[in-house]
């Protein structure tokens, strides 16, 4: 996006979900956060520092999330003086993709410009989240059109929706422009380098943040954030702590830069396209895209999810994305999820005439310690054998397959 410090007309402030178009830009900053004191804090301290209006959008219950936002929009337009800036304080159930195809989608006004995305942080619980295998739980008829199916082996599935909170974690940083890093002072150098050297990868287009705060690094906020990082010996790249906050609402003096909200991509999208250089790094995270051209047997995948990757025998596997075929589900590809303990398979429509896009895998592994060889042939050892692949779809099919049908949702924990 642009940054634009023209005057607005907050006049009519309705916004395009059914109320016609808004008159005037609105430039919006997106604060995410699993953290609910966190996440508050540092929305208030950027809207202070920006002098601002801060918009908390109720959570799920309050209706659909394109009204609860356009309510917020319309609430800030209606309040302040064009031109009309307003920080959007996101609750912590919200997935980013849907806040930003709300907002910035096909069918969102013009109007509305997504500035910023900013993701807090609480480094001192940034594992434990990572390794979080709950889900939240919301009734049906609630709009999260993005959340996941029920965990394998739920009931229920028409009363209840769920949404992994590891995922959620993952997600929200994943989909930043800045993450702001809280409560980390009291972190060892060398694991709070790995700590942001994991956020750099999963995010490498974000700009850093330390807040700067007590000793214990609670009550900080992003008006004080520090200005460099600490100096961990094998922490290597670019020094990144020193950019402002997201979402500087076209102030030359903050440094923050506008960004495109619509082509914001995770890490391991631009591992795909040749693109991943993180501006953290550290030597013990890396990076690992793996691609084979045949199906993967649905039995032995499973036994190396559930065994050895979740043992760690190839070090710790953070984030792992991508795309994969099984040998008993010939001509669908799926979408590969995988966060944490919870892996997550996701059927994908294949058009005609391109039956040899469901055919192989394509994933990325994002990890501290990988044995990035070790795992390698761990998976080729999961694809079909010669004899197997050479038998043909008909013989594929009788394959044992534990995984869920595609109509129950293919999610599993480890």
């Amino acid at each position: 996006m642009h940054d634009d410090r023209d005057a607005h007309d907050p006049s009519g402030a309705a916004s395009s979900h059914g109320r016609g178009a808004r008159a005037g830009r609105t430039d919006v900053v997106l604060v995410f956060g699993r953290c609910t004191n966190h996440r508050h804090e540092q929305a208030a301290a950027l809207a202070q520092s920006r002098d601002v209006s801060v918009r908390v959008a109720p959570r799920t219950s309050g209706g659909p999330l394109e009204t609860r936002l356009a309510d917020a929009l319309d609430a800030a337009a209606k309040d302040g003086a064009p031109p009309v800036r307003v920080i959007l304080d996101l609750p912590d159930d919200t997935r980013p993709e849907e806040a930003i195809g709300a907002l910035a989608g096909p069918d969102a006004s013009e109007d509305i410009v997504i500035v910023g995305i900013v993701t807090v942080v609480d480094a001192g619980r940034f594992r434990a989240d990572l390794g979080d295998d709950g889900y939240l739980v919301e009734p049906a008829g609630d709009d999260h059109d993005a959340r996941y199916d029920a965990p394998h082996g739920a009931h229920g599935v028409d009363a209840e929706t769920y949404t992994a909170r590891a995922l959620l974690t993952v997600t929200q940083i994943e989909f930043a422009s800045t993450v702001i890093l809280v409560d980390w002072a009291h972190i060892d150098h060398a694991e709070l380098s790995i700590l942001m050297a994991v956020i750099g990868h999963l995010a490498p287009d974000a700009r850093m943040r330390l807040a700067r705060g007590a000793k214990n690094g609670r009550g900080s906020s992003a008006a004080d954030t520090a200005g460099t990082r600490p100096r961990a010996k094998r922490t290597t790249g670019a020094e990144t702590a020193d950019h402002p906050p997201g979402g500087g609402f076209g102030r030359p003096s903050t440094g923050a830069r506008a960004i495109d909200a619509t082509t914001q991509q995770p890490g391991w999208v631009h591992a795909m396209n040749g693109e991943h250089r993180p501006h953290v790094t550290d030597r013990a995270v890396s990076t690992f895209r793996y691609q084979q051209l045949r199906p993967f047997h649905p039995n032995r995948i499973v036994r190396l999810l559930d065994g050895e990757i979740e043992a760690g025998a190839f070090g710790a596997v953070v984030r792992s994305a991508g795309f994969c075929s099984f040998a008993t589900r010939p001509g669908i590809p799926a979408r590969w999820d995988h966060i944490g303990r919870m892996i997550s398979f996701h059927p994908m429509a294949v058009s005609a005439g391109s039956e040899l896009l469901a055919v192989g895998q394509d994933l990325v592994f994002q990890g501290i310690y990988l044995d990035e060889p070790g795992l390698g042939r761990a998976l080729d050892a999961c694809a079909l054998t010669d004899a197997e692949f050479l038998a043909g779809p008909a013989l594929w099919r009788r394959l044992p397959d534990p995984l869920p049908r595609w109509e129950d949702g293919a999610e599993r924990r480890l």
